[in-house]
């Protein structure tokens, strides 16, 4: 394309090929943003597919000091749901399994600041979130 593109990177894609993204200056005027997906022989897929198992979640009170509820609308049964907090370095600092469509959260401590939540449906991630202990 046109114009410069700069500070690529990538990641794998889990089955052989990778995903990367670079800055674009193509339209001459501005940066934007933009990504490709490899498969493992390096031709593009048909484009990138995400399964879509997304749920609704929410945690509150949030903020919240020592603990909070975590709310999964799941639809049907509610089978092995897991639970899993991470600081924003990436570190697993709570990890619980669910096993009602309300749960608490006990985060008494932890360290006040910014957390991401997942939660998976066996091995996949159906939803994620933040929450912020006091």
């Amino acid at each position: 394309a046109a114009g410069d593109q700069v500070s690529p990177n990538n990641v794998t894609d889990s089955i052989g090929g990778c995903i990367y993204v670079f800055q674009d200056m193509r339209n001459g005027v501005d940066w934007d943003i933009y990504a490709h997906h490899l498969d493992m022989n390096g031709n593009p897929p048909n484009g990138i597919f995400e399964e879509n198992n997304a749920l609704e979640s929410k945690v509150f009170p949030n903020p919240f000091s020592s603990s909070a509820v975590i709310e999964i609308n799941f639809p049907g049964k509610m089978g092995n749901i897991i639970f899993s907090v991470y600081d924003l370095l990436g570190n697993k600092v709570l990890c619980q399994t669910v096993n009602s469509k309300q749960q608490t959260v006990n985060m008494s401590g932890a360290k006040s600041g910014i957390y991401t939540y997942k939660i998976f449906s066996g091995t996949s991630a159906v939803a994620s979130g933040k929450l912020m202990v006091e």
